[in-house]
């Protein structure tokens, strides 16, 4: 998957895949195996992660995936394109509630 926040990337490396930014080119990524955060970078083993590896930036970026950065890029759809279009919304004088109001609920008393 492309485009994932942190937040999304966690969970799948929680499910045992590992993950990496895209900013960070090739080599370093990140795993969650044996209850611990772990890291490995090109030519290195992998090793417990630390303060410095890790800032803001990085809860930040959408740019984390589970792919090697050899990957097709634009052979994968990114992950926040997978819902469907939403309903078709006029752009008349029509005046429209939004949010929608929920259905079968009461209408106020005039």
């Amino acid at each position: 998957m492309w485009s994932l926040d942190w937040f999304a990337a966690r969970l799948l490396a929680r499910a045992g895949k590992s993950v990496r930014r895209v900013a960070w080119g090739d080599g370093k990524w990140l795993a969650y195996f044996e209850c611990l955060w772990w890291v490995r970078e090109t030519g290195e083993t992998w090793r417990v992660v630390q303060a410095e590896d890790f800032s803001e930036a990085e809860f930040r970026a959408r740019d984390w995936t589970d792919q090697s950065h050899s990957a097709n890029i634009c052979g994968g759809r990114a992950a926040y394109n997978d819902a469907p279009p939403p309903e078709a919304v006029g752009w008349g004088d029509t005046i429209e509630m939004l949010p929608r109001p929920v259905p079968n609920f009461p209408e106020e008393a005039a």
